[in-house]
């Protein structure tokens, strides 16, 4: 199992994008966002709230959204339905200090996810917008039906033990047979393009209308640091 990618993915993603934004409604922490060390900004009023869709210099998800705070403890993101489809996640335990905003966003990528960061539109997971294990470009395998982000808007980075679980409930069923999984967006640098990282090693069989991804250790932790993250879970 690749956990060093995915943590990597993780890592190198939010370096990329200092903030995202996702279309849904309701208020997240204004960008004075805090860090694992200080107060929350979820646990005093805002100077400047600003809603989902308003994050600045962000590619925008236009599905359904939801803010909350990661403590110690762990948080479970879970999102209404969109277009027929639930997703969620839960961030297990971590050693912050105090709680940290965080918020999660999804979209289908049918028109729905606007926007530019870095002169660019959002890549879709298709053709060879995917990288081998070396980075070069490579034809995606399978086919995504759900984007999703997830937005530390603290300072500092979270260190998870596990990597998040994943559920995701669709009633028009998934688009393959064999194995779901989620595919990370990884940035350009100098050695490789912008591109897809597909992680089949931790897929799964979906269910007729539900796929569960278990969290699984990661040595060193799971990574998530300011900024965003982006997944595409597909299926083949």
């Amino acid at each position: 199992m690749r956990f060093s990618t995915i943590r990597t993915g993780f890592v190198a993603t939010a370096a990329a994008v200092a903030l995202a934004a996702c279309g849904g409604h309701g208020l997240v922490p204004s960008q004075s966002a805090a860090t694992g060390d200080t107060q929350s900004d979820f646990d005093r009023a805002p100077d400047t709230a600003v809603t989902c869709s308003t994050v600045p210099n962000a590619w925008e998800f236009h599905g359904a959204c939801t803010a909350d705070k990661l403590t110690s403890k762990g948080v479970t993101f879970a999102l209404a339905a969109y277009k027929d489809i639930v997703f969620k996640t839960v961030f297990g335990k971590s050693k912050v200090k105090r709680s940290v905003p965080f918020l999660v966003g999804d979209a289908i990528g049918n028109g729905d996810i606007t926007g530019k960061v870095g002169g660019k539109s959002f890549p879709l997971y298709e053709g060879k917008n995917c990288l081998t294990q070396t980075g070069k470009p490579a034809e995606c395998p399978g086919k995504a039906f759900l984007y999703v982000e997830a937005v530390n808007l603290g300072k500092a980075e979270v260190v998870l033990a596990d990597s998040p679980s994943i559920t995701v409930v669709d009633k028009k069923g998934f688009p393959g047979t064999h194995t779901c999984a989620p595919a990370f967006l990884a940035p350009k640098t100098t050695k490789s393009p912008q591109g897809w990282q597909p992680e089949l090693d931790i897929g799964r069989k979906p269910g007729k209308t539900t796929l569960d991804i278990p969290s699984v250790p990661v040595p060193g932790g799971f990574t998530l640091p300011p900024g965003a993250v982006y997944l595409a879970m597909f299926c083949q």
